[in-house]
């Protein structure tokens, strides 16, 4: 009848154990179906995003929105001024931005994106005439909220230039 007892009592306690490794075992953590986006990692149910992304899942460009900065030109008659540039998501597209008044000079263009923090652009021609003011140049994202601009305009004379920007 002991014998009966301890197989009984051990047939329980086992059963007991199982119950509650499979209790805690199907227990969801909080990250459990979150899928950060563009490197981001779950921390505690959410997203700590990368340089360059923001948002619940780090879906959002941190480029997007209005910035504003100052361009410095050398030779000084390019001369400085403070500048108001957009950048607009272009399409579905999260690696193509469309930028609005790169440089003060107006207009749009459409540049790709790198890594989410860096955009560079080639031989862009911001005022067609005979003569053209042609820029090249970097766009780097520093943090969620400033932005360098290292570029150089040729307008038959060649002006280099850099500038810091603050998202408004």
């Amino acid at each position: 009848m002991r014998s009966f007892r301890h197989i009984l009592l051990t047939a329980l306690l086992t059963l007991g154990l199982f119950c509650a490794v499979l209790y805690v075992s199907c227990t969801k953590g909080p990250c459990v179906g979150i899928s950060c986006q563009y490197g981001g990692t779950c921390i505690n149910g959410n997203c700590t995003c990368p340089t360059g992304f923001t948002g619940k899942y780090c879906q959002n460009l941190s480029l997007i929105g209005t910035w504003s900065g100052k361009d410095a030109c050398m030779p000084a008659a390019a001369g400085s001024s403070s500048i108001a540039i957009t950048f607009n998501s272009y399409g579905v597209f999260t690696d193509t931005v469309l930028i609005n008044n790169i440089g003060g000079f107006g207009g749009n263009i459409k540049a790709p994106v790198i890594n989410g923090n860096t955009i560079t652009y080639t031989n862009l021609v911001v005022n067609p005439s005979s003569i053209p003011d042609t820029l090249n140049g970097t766009i780097t994202l520093t943090d969620s909220i400033h932005f360098t601009h290292t570029y150089t305009l040729n307008k038959g004379t060649t002006y280099s230039c850099t500038g810091s920007y603050t998202k408004l």
